[in-house]
């Protein structure tokens, strides 16, 4: 889903959260991966989207997550916010 949310769509579920107050645009999340040592980072963007340090974005935290984690996982129980986890 790399790309999605450019112009007029919106990127799924986060955006809700947003519009909530709940996730601010630039909110860094964090998935550590105790068990292989290695940690990733992510951003929420504006619109929804979750973005990585190589500026690929994706509609949802589960995209993210999978594309960082190279099988399908789900973002919305790994990804943790940096500032209250």
């Amino acid at each position: 889903m790399t790309g999605q949310g450019v112009g007029n769509e919106r990127c799924g579920g986060v955006v809700e959260l947003i519009e909530a107050g709940l996730v601010h645009p630039g909110d860094e999340l964090v998935w550590d991966r105790r068990n292989l040592g290695e940690r990733y980072t992510a951003q929420v963007r504006g619109d929804g989207c979750i973005v990585l340090p190589d500026g690929s974005f994706y509609a949802n935290p589960s995209g993210a997550l999978t594309a960082v984690g190279g099988n399908h996982q789900n973002g919305w129980a790994c990804w943790k916010r940096v500032s209250d986890g």
